[in-house]
């Protein structure tokens, strides 16, 4: 079967396309609430404060330009007289305009944010065209309700090293550090975003060394890593708390949403030790193989190192790995919902998942393991589509697959998959076998919006389930048209 890659259910191209003008638009993945701060702000809601200039790409405060004639003696900065650096501290209101580059005085750069929510602090490029280089730079970031955006990292790393709290990085491309540990490292922030970046190339491939696009370690919490584009590093796409590994306070409230993540030497995401909760919700993951140094090729490798709470894995498309989801000998609760799983070499979902509801799952050797496994698909599985360890096995559509489990009310026919010009799985037809064969409105549902206050009984276009009275099996209910996503503004390339 063809491979294709996109970017949340949207094409590479049409991602490219920048979309400001809408950000107010934006809408979180399925599951994964909207954080307090740090998507919709733009320093152009701000432009009626006190001590703002306009000198036609403005408003701003202070004016940064290293390429002629600068200074940073007691200067905030204009076309004509600009700053060389972006000042240390920042007061509330403040927002910096950055042009020329590089800026590459090999020194780590210091930017402490002292914003508040009615004022937050900017620190910007001009535009998505229009990004200042920081070669070779470690940009750390401390203080609170801050925006970093449109910045060229090339070689640089940015840091969250605390305290630091309500601080974004967005619209942003940090990439080709030759080592350290993380490209984007959120060692001590809360309610940090990173939203909208292109994070890639961090060490080389292949490499004895592994080397992470994103992490968050200890007493972190409250972390969105959503619309992302994360590839090509020697270690994993996104890792947790690998240096914090029984401290007992690993991430809390973390979200990985609608993220493009392929090609990574180890995982796409690696969680070792978590307090949880983690929600997991609309990746399209690709390309994880056994690397020659490290890294068996799993697409998201949930670990047995150290506690864990609970991790909720949505509507993810996870394609052409070794094996998709893999959380053998893990402590998690698992909860694996609505995810479409194909052409994987080995494993779909592996031991020690808790539950497999609503799946579908094409094109793999051996589907599911392990785990509560209800209205599931399994198509073309080659070795076994529902392994002898799963329990409460009923009402799966599996099909040209043998079955292992006790398994009652298991349904047999074609699905009739509907696919888009790109070979994405976007529907069933109205003649599915899977139509109406699903148990209805499955716990775990309930269990969701009982934790968390948000509705996941829908199928993965986002419309409710079911349609008509019984669910269907598998991640879609008949297609009926659907729901146009939310603009991404990826601004990358």
């Amino acid at each position: 079967m063809a491979k294709h890659a996109i970017f949340g259910r949207v094409s590479i191209a049409a991602s490219l396309i920048v979309l400001v003008s809408q950000v107010n638009a934006w809408e979180p993945p399925i599951g994964i609430p909207a954080p307090p701060f740090g998507i919709e702000e733009t320093h152009l809601m701000y432009a009626g404060q006190s001590g703002y200039s306009d000198a036609g790409n403005g408003p701003y405060t202070h004016y940064v330009d290293n390429s002629a004639g600068c200074t940073d003696s007691s200067n905030d900065g204009t076309p004509g007289n600009p700053r060389c650096t972006v000042p240390t501290t920042l007061a509330a209101g403040s927002v910096v305009e950055v042009h020329g580059g590089p800026y590459a005085d090999g020194r780590d750069l210091q930017w402490r944010m002292n914003g508040t929510a009615a004022q937050p602090v900017f620190i910007r490029g001009v535009s998505a065209t229009e990004k200042p280089e920081f070669f070779d730079e470690k940009i750390q970031l401390t203080g609170q309700y801050g925006i970093v955006e449109f910045i060229d990292g090339n070689r640089a790393d940015v840091e969250w090293p605390g305290p630091s709290d309500h601080i974004s990085l967005r619209h942003s491309h940090i990439h080709d550090h030759p080592g350290t540990g993380a490209m984007v490292d959120n060692g001590a922030g809360t309610f940090v975003v990173i939203y909208n970046n292109e994070i890639n190339n961090h060490g080389v491939i292949p490499s004895a060394k592994d080397r992470h696009g994103v992490y968050s370690g200890g007493n972190t919490s409250d972390v969105w890593i959503v619309d992302n584009h994360i590839h090509h590093n020697s270690g994993d796409a996104v890792q947790f708390c690998h240096g914090c590994v029984g401290s007992g306070n690993g991430p809390a409230n973390v979200y990985i949403g609608r993220n493009h993540m392929h090609h990574d030497e180890e995982n796409a995401i690696d969680l070792k030790e978590f307090r949880g909760p983690v929600i997991i919700s609309e990746n399209s993951i690709h390309s994880y193989v056994t690397g020659p140094f490290s890294g068996s090729g799993e697409a998201v490798r949930i670990n047995d190192e150290g506690a864990q709470g609970e991790i909720w894995m949505l509507y993810n498309e996870i394609y052409d790995a070794n094996t998709a989801i893999q959380p053998d000998s893990s402590d998690a609760d698992v909860y694996n919902i609505g995810n479409i799983i194909h052409d994987i070499n080995f494993r779909g979902i592996g031991g020690d998942a808790d539950f497999v509801i609503n799946n579908t799952i094409y094109n793999v050797p051996d589907a599911i393991t392990d785990g509560e496994t209800v209205n599931n698909i399994v198509i073309n599985a080659s070795g076994i589509a529902i392994d002898d360890e799963a329990t409460g096995c009923t009402n799966n559509l599996v099909d040209g697959s043998s079955v292992r489990a006790n398994c009652s009310n298991t349904a047999s026919g074609d699905p009739r998959f509907i696919f888009d010009v790109n070979n994405l799985l976007i529907g069933i037809e109205s003649n599915s076998a899977a139509i109406g064969a699903g148990v209805s409105d499955h716990a775990v549902y309930q269990l969701f919006q009982s934790r968390f206050g948000i509705d996941i009984a829908v199928d993965a276009n986002g419309e409710p389930r079911p349609i008509g009275t019984n669910w269907s099996a598998g991640a879609h209910e008949v297609l009926s048209g659907v729901r146009p996503m939310p603009p991404t503004n990826l601004i990358v390339e």
